[in-house]
C-alpha cells in the first residue's frame, strides 16, 4: 500500500515539472545568448570574456546559463561565492572560474581543490589560501583588485604596491592578474565620463608599473558591460561584461549611445487561475487600494512577490494576456496579483506574460524597474529560485 502511494506521489511530482502544470516559470532563450556571446565577442576584438553568473546569473538560472556559455565556446565565469562556484563544479562546469569576493576561512581547501581563480583582496586571507595550496601540493592562480574609485572591495592605490609584493612572495600563489570596477561606465554625462575616464587612466598606469615588476602578471581586466558596449579598451586581455550578456542594458545611456541590438534572453510567464466580474464600487486586495468605477471583468493570477514580481508594481504594472496589456489593480500579494481584463477576451488557462513579448506586444524588465523605480538588475535577480527555468530554442 506505501508503496503503491510513493509510485503515485512520484508520479505527481514529475507531472508538476512539465510546463503545462506550471504555475509560474521562466523561460531562456538559447538563440539570444548565442547571439549576445557573438556581439560580445566582436566588441571584445581578440580579449577573452569573462562571463559573470553571479546571483544566479542575475537572476536567470545560474546552471543552465553556464551550460549554455560553454557550449558557446566560453572559457571564463564569474561568481560571487565559494558556494556558486561549488555548484558549478558540482553540476560538471569545468572551465575556469573567477571568484569575485573573499573565500571565507572553511572554504580554503574547496578553492585549492576546485582549481578557482582567487581575487585577492586581503593579505591574511591570502596568507591562509597560500598555506593550504602548500598543504595540499598545488597552486592557486591569483588576481588582484586595484580600487581606482569604487571605494569597494579592492586596495587602494597608495598600498597596493606593496600589497603585490607580499602576495607575490606567498608559496603556492600565482599572482597572474589585475583588476578594477568601474563606478560610472554607464553614466555618460560629463561628470560621469570625467571620472570613468580617470579610473581607466589610474588603472592603465598601476598595471603598467606592476607589470614591469612582477612578469607573472599577465591577465589585466576592467570592461564592464558599461564600458565594453562604448569604450575601446583594446590594451586589457578580458573584459567582463555582465548584464549585456543577458540581454539588458546598463543604462540607457548607453543604450541609446551604443550601435548594437541586444536580445533578453529571459521571458517570464504565469497563467489566468480564475476570472471574476466586479461590481462598480469594489475595493480590490490588501489595504483597499484600488477601487473600481465600473463593472470590471478581473484575472487572478497566481504570482506574487513570493516569486519576484515586486509588491512595488502595484496598481502601476501591466502583464500581457492575447497580446494585450492588463493592469494590475490593486496591491502584488504574495502569491497572486489581479489585473484588469475588461477589454480582453481572456479564459482560465491562458498564459500570461510577465516579461517578454506576446504578439506584437512586448514587457521588458527595464518596464518593470520603471514602475517599481529601481533598475534592471534588480528586477531580474530577484526572480525567486524556485520558479522553474526551461531552455528554449527560439
Amino acid at each position: 500500500m506505501l508503496a503503491n502511494f510513493a509510485r503515485f506521489v512520484n508520479a505527481r511530482m514529475l507531472l508538476s515539472l512539465n510546463m503545462e502544470n506550471a504555475y509560474t516559470w521562466i523561460e531562456l532563450s538559447k538563440i539570444a545568448l548565442k547571439n549576445n556571446v557573438g556581439l560580445l565577442n566582436s566588441r571584445a576584438k581578440g580579449q577573452k570574456l569573462v562571463i559573470p553568473v553571479k546571483g544566479n546569473a542575475y537572476g536567470h538560472g545560474m546552471v543552465e546559463i553556464s551550460k549554455m556559455l560553454v557550449e558557446e565556446g566560453i572559457e571564463w565565469l564569474a561568481v560571487t561565492n565559494m558556494n556558486e562556484a561549488r555548484e558549478l563544479r558540482e553540476e560538471g562546469i569545468q572551465v575556469a572560474i573567477m571568484l569575485l569576493s573573499s573565500p571565507l576561512q572553511a572554504e580554503y581547501e574547496l578553492v585549492v581543490a576546485y582549481d578557482i581563480t582567487m581575487i585577492a583582496h586581503d593579505l591574511d586571507v591570502a596568507r591562509g589560501v597560500s598555506e593550504t595550496a602548500i598543504q595540499m601540493n598545488r597552486s592557486v592562480n591569483v588576481h588582484v583588485e586595484i580600487d581606482t574609485g569604487m571605494s569597494r572591495q579592492g586596495q587602494s592605490t597608495d598600498s597596493i604596491d606593496s600589497f603585490v609584493d607580499e602576495l607575490a612572495l606567498l608559496p603556492g600563489i600565482e599572482v597572474t592578474g589585475l583588476m578594477t570596477h568601474f563606478a560610472t561606465s554607464d553614466e555618460l554625462d560629463e561628470s560621469g565620463r570625467s571620472y570613468f575616464k580617470s579610473q581607466l587612466q589610474s588603472f592603465r598606469e598601476i598595471s603598467s608599473q606592476l607589470q614591469s615588476r612582477h612578469p607573472s602578471i599577465v591577465e589585466l581586466h576592467c570592461g564592464n558591460s558599461g564600458a565594453i558596449l562604448i569604450e575601446s579598451l583594446a590594451d586589457m586581455t578580458m573584459v567582463r561584461p555582465g548584464i549585456a550578456t543577458y540581454g539588458l542594458w546598463p543604462s540607457s545611456d548607453v543604450q541609446n549611445a551604443s550601435d548594437v541590438e541586444l536580445e533578453p534572453v529571459l521571458s517570464w510567464k504565469t497563467r489566468v487561475m480564475q476570472i471574476k466580474e466586479l461590481d462598480d464600487g469594489a475595493f480590490i486586495s490588501y489595504g483597499c487600494t484600488y477601487r473600481t468605477n465600473k463593472k470590471t471583468r478581473v484575472a487572478i493570477l497566481p504570482v506574487g512577490y513570493y516569486d519576484g514580481l515586486f509588491r512595488s508594481l502595484s496598481n502601476s504594472g501591466h502583464v500581457l494576456i492575447n497580446g494585450k496589456r492588463a493592469q494590475i489593480l490593486g496591491r502584488v500579494c504574495m502569491n497572486h496579483t489581479v489585473v484588469d481584463v475588461s477589454e480582453i477576451d481572456a479564459s482560465i488557462g491562458d498564459d500570461v506574460v510577465l516579461i517578454g513579448k506576446q504578439g506584437s506586444e512586448v514587457i521588458y524588465a527595464d518596464d518593470h524597474a520603471q514602475w517599481g523605480k529601481t533598475i534592471n538588475y534588480e528586477c531580474v535577480t530577484r526572480l525567486a529560485r524556485h520558479v522553474k527555468r526551461t531552455v528554449i530554442n527560439s
